[in-house]
Parts: C-alpha cells; structure tokens; sequence
C-alpha cells in the first residue's frame, strides 16, 4: 500500500525532502535528481505546483494521439 503524504507549506514540502530553510515564502525550486528517492508514496498539498518534467519526444501523448515536437535548428 502506497504511503500519503500530505503538504499544507512550501515550508513542509522542503522540510520533507530535507532542502534545507527556504528563501521565499511562496515559490521554492526542487530539482528532483537532488532529492532522496521516495517509493509507493503520493503526494498532495494546499498550494499550486508547477512541474517540468524530461520525456523522450516519441512517448508524450495528448490523449490517444502521439504529440509530435519539433525542434528548431
């Protein structure tokens, strides 16, 4: 069974993954390759999260359909 954890602050978020005191009070910056690897654990929080995330281009899809990227060169 997957653990749940839940986040009400930026200041909870950072504390768990063991970042260190925050900056600013509403925007923090993680890079996950930093972090410790947690396993079986979802995440939810009180507070927007916007994340980028690294994908080969031939496996994004937007629905059923293949999303195509083009690079400019």
């Amino acid at each position: 069974m997957q653990e749940f954890i839940h986040f009400a602050t930026i200041a909870d978020l950072l504390r768990f993954f063991g970042t260190g005191p925050h900056q600013h009070l509403l925007v923090a910056v993680l890079d996950f390759s930093q972090v410790p690897q947690q396993q079986n654990v979802k995440l939810s929080a009180d507070f927007y999260s916007i994340m980028f995330k690294t994908y080969p281009s031939n496996q994004i899809r937007h629905g059923r359909n293949p999303l195509i990227v083009r690079t400019s060169t």
